[in-house]
């Protein structure tokens, strides 16, 4: 039977500091299936996950994460600022505000984490995770072959997924790793004959914004054996939207509040 899978944006970071290993586990204990993190290049060429290029919206210190080593990176605490009730606002800049029942426990000090990390739950639990790679091949040379060969190395070619905006680097990496799946992330703008398009990439899913997504280009991709998995700044995080994209038949829907898929529109 078909089900829509749940996919917690950043792990679940509607409650949770984003992009955090504790983001990420309750997410699955919240009944995610996947995760969706964002990863970048430290000085020292450690893959690590945040969403900004800078660590000032998400954690106690400044600077661009290219420019420090991991150890440096290291120090500085993801959830400082999220737990502020000063720069909460400013922090959850892509998620919907919480509801009044929805509230986390007391959080301690929080790491920027390794892809590394996260690829080792994902072994222990099965679950699958899309990685996006942030910046450019330019920004980041090499990034993208680091992240495919440490997929492979942990053997989840089956259970992961490397995005990007940057189609034509998806495309010459789906030259170099034709075992990996790739995905060709879009905005708000309706792709010309998209699973066209995406067979061109190799592409094996297409990360579009919620409001992109018509009946019509479900089909179609899917008739090719291509994946859409729907984002959103705020849709995603609403059931009414949950439940529109579910009857278009997308494949997963990311999103920042993970129990609040769970039973919609499901078989």
């Amino acid at each position: 039977m078909f089900r829509t899978k749940n996919i917690a944006a950043m792990g679940y970071s509607g409650i949770y500091p984003e992009n955090t290993m504790l983001a990420y586990r309750k997410a699955l204990e919240a009944g995610a299936d996947g995760i969706e993190v964002d990863a970048h290049f430290t000085r020292d060429n450690v893959i690590v996950l945040c969403h900004d290029e800078h660590i000032d919206r998400t954690t106690n210190g400044t600077g661009k994460i290219r420019d420090f080593t991991y150890e440096d990176l290291s120090q500085y605490n993801a959830s400082h600022s999220y737990m502020n009730p000063e720069t909460a606002a400013v922090v959850q800049l892509f998620v919907s505000q919480p509801r009044q029942s929805e509230k986390a426990e007391a959080i301690g000090f929080q790491s920027i984490p390794k892809l590394e990390e996260l690829l080792a739950l994902a072994k222990e639990t099965g679950c699958s995770i899309i990685v996006e790679m942030k910046g450019t091949a330019a920004l980041y040379p090499g990034m993208g072959e680091a992240i495919a060969e440490l997929i492979m190395e942990h053997g989840l070619e089956r259970q992961c997924s490397i995005s990007s905006f940057s189609h034509h680097y998806i495309y010459e990496l789906s030259q170099q790793y034709p075992d990996v799946s790739f995905a060709a992330v879009t905005t708000v703008d309706q792709l010309y004959k998209p699973a066209e398009y995406l067979k061109q990439l190799h592409a094996k899913q297409i990360h579009p914004y919620s409001s992109a997504i018509t009946e019509d280009m479900v089909q179609a991709c899917h008739r090719e054996g291509i994946e859409i998995i729907a984002w959103s700044v705020g849709e995603t995080d609403e059931e009414a939207g949950v439940q529109k994209l579910i009857e278009l038949g997308v494949d997963g829907i990311m999103t920042h509040y993970p129990p609040r898929m769970q039973g919609i529109g499901q078989a």
